[in-house]
């Protein structure tokens, strides 16, 4: 596992976590509080699939807690790992329709369910509270999709899950195998087949379900991703919980992407409408950003116009280090720029703000001190000793133009040069006053 800092392009720890023949990480899921993450490991022997689910401190590398222990074989692989919104609770599905609640505080098994007929489980906005009648305290919900097409709701307590006997009809068109479901604040949205990824939200008269717009009906979507809008924090004020903005990003089956709002599911931008060249395998937001696993390994962080913010980021040096420049402020950006083409300081439009050569560059600025030396957007170390733009800009240039460099290559082999000469200088005037020395001797 590889913790990197998006910011500076920089690979902070590397944690080697499995150690043992055919053990392989297969689920991330972020934890609520502090730098850990829950880690699934998955170990198939003859179609028996063996799972522990571990947290983990990012920074020590350390395991702080052992949920499940691989001790009892999964006929199916684990699909995923979700935390509930209060993060008290932690779900874990299955290919097959199993699933199981755990408690996070306790470590304990609070529920498992082994059957038949289940095409989908995850956690339900708290919204749709509203719909159960009984309910005591303020439960966690668990909306489980049946593959008849049906609905309900199940109750989720610190020592229990109720489940519900009241089922809505929700989906139609025969058996459903296989559902997948992405809770918003509120709504639920589902993705099943060749079907239209579809919005489930509380409506007057019971559950309406309405598609995204602009979604071509001949290209399944494979991901959905909800960003936790402006807004979504517990001690927010209801009035900013209504002027949030929830973005939700789908992947399809031939890796084009894009960004829709989730209150009115108007379609915000396009990948293949834009001019990046990614093909997204799988999505998921931090913050603002959007950051796309692509199908060749990489990762792309972009905004939700999907412009690129930082074209790559991985744990290898890069190969064409220009490219990562993008996450810089755009005046930085085409300042560095105009500079390293033209060699002239020039102002373009919107660079009105830039700052002197003397002062620290927003790079700079933006680093931590304890975090240098480290490796700079172009791949160059930045040390303690790069303090002002300049000093910046020329380390760029010595290091990527290659009429500088060539001049410091010629300037470096007119050193040798001169250095030989001065040496074989010396050295025939040291000869020389030895054999006039030897001469006068005799």
């Amino acid at each position: 596992m590889v913790l990197l800092d998006v910011m500076h392009n920089v690979t902070l720890r590397r944690i080697n976590i499995v150690h043992s023949g055919g053990t392989r990480i297969i689920l991330l899921s972020p934890h609520r509080w502090g730098e850990s993450v829950w880690m699934v490991t998955n170990k198939s022997t003859q179609l028996r699939n063996f799972h522990q689910v571990t947290l983990f401190d990012c920074r020590s590398g350390s395991p702080l807690r052992v949920l499940r222990r691989p001790t009892i074989p999964d006929s199916t692989r684990m699909k995923e790992i979700t935390l509930s919104a209060t993060g008290t609770f932690l779900l874990l599905t299955f290919l097959d329709g199993t699933f199981e609640v755990w408690g996070v505080e306790e470590g304990d098994l609070i529920y498992t369910f082994e059957g038949m007929g289940v095409a989908g489980v995850s956690w339900a906005p708290q919204s749709f509270l509203s719909c159960l009648t009984g309910v005591q305290g303020s439960p966690q919900l668990l909306a489980i999709i049946f593959t008849d097409g049906g609905m309900s709701l199940w109750t989720v307590y610190k020592d229990r899950v109720v489940k519900n006997r009241d089922v809505t009809s929700l989906l139609s068109g025969g058996s459903i195998s296989r559902v997948n479901c992405v809770p918003t604040e509120e709504a639920l949205i589902l993705t099943h087949g060749v079907k239209l990824p579809l919005v489930v939200s509380l409506g007057s008269f019971g559950f309406s379900l309405e598609a995204f717009k602009s979604v071509s009906p001949n290209n399944p979507a494979i991901y959905v991703a909800v960003s936790k809008g402006e807004g979504m924090c517990a001690n927010n004020t209801r009035t900013e919980k209504n002027n949030s903005v929830v973005l939700v990003a789908i992947a399809f089956t031939d890796g084009a992407f894009g960004v829709w709002n989730a209150s009115n599911k108007e379609r915000i931008s396009y990948s293949r409408s834009t001019l990046i060249n990614l093909t997204a395998k799988q999505l998921t937001w931090i913050a603002d950003k959007l950051f796309v696993l692509t199908t060749n390994g990489d990762i792309a962080v972009l905004d939700k116009s999907l412009t690129s913010a930082n074209s790559n980021v991985s744990c290898k040096f890069h190969r064409r280090p220009l490219q990562t420049s993008a996450f810089f402020l755009p005046a930085h950006r085409t300042y560095i720029q105009t500079f390293l083409e033209t060699q002239t300081m020039c102002e373009s439009p919107g660079t009105g703000n830039l700052q002197s050569a003397s002062s620290p560059s927003y790079l700079v600025q933006s680093i931590d001190s304890q975090r240098r030396p480290c490796r700079g957007p172009f791949g160059q170390v930045i040390t303690e000793g790069i303090t002002t733009l300049a000093q910046e800009l020329d380390l760029y240039k010595e290091t990527m133009v290659p009429r500088h460099i060539a001049n410091q290559c010629n300037a470096q082999l007119s050193k040798n040069v001169r250095r030989r000469l001065h040496f074989g200088w010396l050295a025939f005037l040291v000869k020389r006053r030895n054999n006039a020395s030897g001469c006068s001797f005799v």
